[in-house]
């Protein structure tokens, strides 16, 4: 049997999408190997330090370095996302990152 962890961030994020600007109340859930209580704090203070507080209430395309000049979507925010979070855990595994926008759309990327 197998445990896994989720943890959910949320943040605010706009961004520009053929002359249109789109903002969002974003739920950000990091799934991972189980941890215990004293990872489960460095875990939760290292994502929200070092990668929410990069994101949150920005325009993803303009104020985001790592996401300038990116066509931004929902498929490409996780793909990019993965990729920055997978080293700030390590060596925690991470097991799938989902994003949800709206009540209506969520996406997910897993292993």
């Amino acid at each position: 049997m197998r445990v896994s962890f989720a943890k959910t961030f949320h943040f605010s994020a706009s961004h520009e999408k053929n002359g249109k600007v789109y903002g969002h109340n974003y739920a950000l859930t990091i799934t991972t190997d189980s941890m215990t209580d004293a990872q489960e704090t460095v875990f939760e203070n290292t994502i929200k330090e070092r990668f929410i507080d990069q994101i949150h209430t920005k325009d993803l395309g303009l104020h985001v370095d790592f996401l300038r000049s990116i066509d931004i979507s929902d498929e490409k925010l996780l793909k990019i996302f993965f990729q920055i979070i997978e080293k700030l855990i390590c060596p925690a595994k991470l097991c799938s990152l989902s994003l949800k926008r709206d009540d209506r759309t969520e996406v997910t990327l897993a292993l």
